[in-house]
């Protein structure tokens, strides 16, 4: 033990006193990114009073442009638009949420057929409420426009056309083509929902997406720094395209651009570099401080290993020395695969009881679980270990001890029934390990581990050691 102190103590010196052991460089935070797609929001306003629904001309090409040409940035991180509506649409929130939304929707139409009005405006508020808390809108946009154009159609019934007039918009905005058969809804009806669509058409729709408040929550919910939003306007065949950026940090809009599309592909394409250009110069990158994991995924360390056996087949508690490799790849920031190696042979017992040294070959492996900063690691590893043992005799008769074994005072004094014999042997069992590693000069680093195992293999337990006790110091190299 004393060589551990020594070595341990040395170790402390290097960390504390070496001027290279410093953090890394701080590097530039990666910028995630959402863009939400639209529809072209500008469409004749006589199309909504059709038997046949009107050509839906989406600006999808435009979504998947735009989402191109920022995931060309190496600062940014774009999240595609379907991974984002399946990410929220597998949270069991939402779930839980859209049940009870669309109950709630089903009655309040059951209500309006009725003609019991304020209960089924009662009802549709409610459910507009509880799916707009699991951002409904960006899975089934069309769906949760109905649910706005039945509380605008309820609301004229109820002599309210203010309201109505902003429940139409907001289903015009979530669906662009909604439209209805002609003479299906008394003339108030079909009049307030085409002032509604002259509005959007007058250039001052709301964003196809949610508000700044909504914004900044969606961010949260899915780990985002930016929500990309376009608002859309301009006449049926020539829209006008306008970039709003709802940055995360500050809560509010920082950048908002507008383009012409004219539908010529090259040159609207290149309005859109242009455009996500501009945003990508403006916006601010913030540096961090990397963490372990960020920045080495593959290590490889040797330490020297202190090891005590708890339980021993001599008088007094044996004690072994060697020396261990590692290997380890970490996948993700807290997780990754360990796998190590360790040779060692057996001290001088107190009484010498161990007739030869015994030498040990053990093989680890498992998962790791991590918590690392910029320039340390805090792990904890259980592992399966198999262990092999050489060959060993003890005893505790002094006559077989102070003798050669080949001597003819050996044969004559030492009584063979006095000594045991070990074969080779193969134990099986587990290992946990927590240790820690500090990290200087960017790559290299210094590490202690402490661990314990215990062999529940051969089952007939025909050996009588078990549970180690090792504690290893050592360094290596991370890439």
């Amino acid at each position: 033990m004393r060589t551990v102190t020594v070595l341990v103590t040395g170790l402390v010196a290097l960390l504390l006193g070496n001027p290279g052991f410093a953090r890394p460089d701080p590097v530039l935070r990666h910028k995630r990114v959402l863009v939400l797609p639209v529809a072209l929001a500008v469409h004749d306003c006589s199309l909504l009073f059709t038997t046949k629904a009107p050509e839906r001309s989406t600006l999808a090409r435009v979504h998947r442009i735009l989402e191109e040409r920022l995931e060309a940035y190496p600062t940014l991180k774009v999240l595609p638009f379907r991974d984002a509506r399946r990410r929220i649409s597998e949270r069991k929130a939402y779930q839980e949420s859209l049940g009870t939304g669309r109950e709630r929707y089903l009655l309040a139409r059951e209500q309006y057929r009725e003609l019991r009005h304020s209960e089924a405006e009662s009802n549709l508020l409610h459910a507009i409420r509880i799916l707009g808390s699991i951002f409904y809108e960006l899975v089934e946009p069309e769906a949760f426009a109905e649910i706005y154009f039945l509380l605008g159609v309820t609301q004229i019934e109820m002599s309210r056309p203010e309201e109505a007039h902003q429940a139409f918009k907001r289903a015009l905005a979530l669906d662009p083509f909604l439209h209805v058969p002609p003479g299906y809804y008394p003339p108030p009806v079909e009049q307030a929902l085409t002032v509604a669509c002259t509005d959007l058409r007058s250039g001052t729709a709301p964003p196809t997406g949610p508000d700044i408040h909504r914004g900044k929550a969606l961010a949260e919910t899915l780990g985002l720094d930016a929500l990309l939003l376009i608002r859309s306007g301009g006449e049926p065949g020539h829209p006008r395209l306008a970039l709003v950026v709802l940055d995360r940090r500050t809560g509010s809009l920082s950048f908002e651009e507008e383009i012409s599309l004219t539908g010529a592909p090259d040159r609207d394409d290149q309005e859109l570099d242009r455009l996500a250009s501009r945003w990508v110069a403006c916006t601010p990158f913030h540096m961090t401080q990397p963490t372990v994991e960020t920045q080495h995924r593959f290590l490889f360390s040797a330490a020297y290993q202190q090891m005590a056996h708890l339980t021993y087949p001599t008088r007094s508690m044996l004690h072994s020395m060697g020396f261990s490799f590692e290997t380890g790849l970490y996948l993700l920031n807290t997780f990754g695969l360990v796998s190590k190696v360790q040779f060692s042979t057996s001290l001088p017992d107190r009484f010498d009881d161990m007739l030869e040294p015994l030498r040990s070959v053990r093989l680890m492996a498992g998962p790791s679980f991590s918590l690392a900063g910029a320039w340390w690691r805090l792990y904890l590893v259980p592992s399966l270990e198999v262990q092999f043992l050489s060959a060993f005799r003890t005893s505790t008769d002094p006559d077989c001890k102070f003798y050669l074994r080949d001597s003819p005072g050996y044969a004559a004094m030492c009584n063979p029934a006095q000594v045991k014999h070990y074969p080779t042997e193969i134990q099986g069992g587990v290992n946990l390990s927590a240790g820690s590693q500090f990290f200087f000069s960017n790559r290299l680093f210094v590490g202690l581990s402490l661990s314990i195992s215990t062999y529940f293999l051969p089952l007939d337990r025909s050996i009588e050691m078990n549970f180690p006790v090792s504690l290893e110091a050592g360094g290596g190299i991370a890439f």
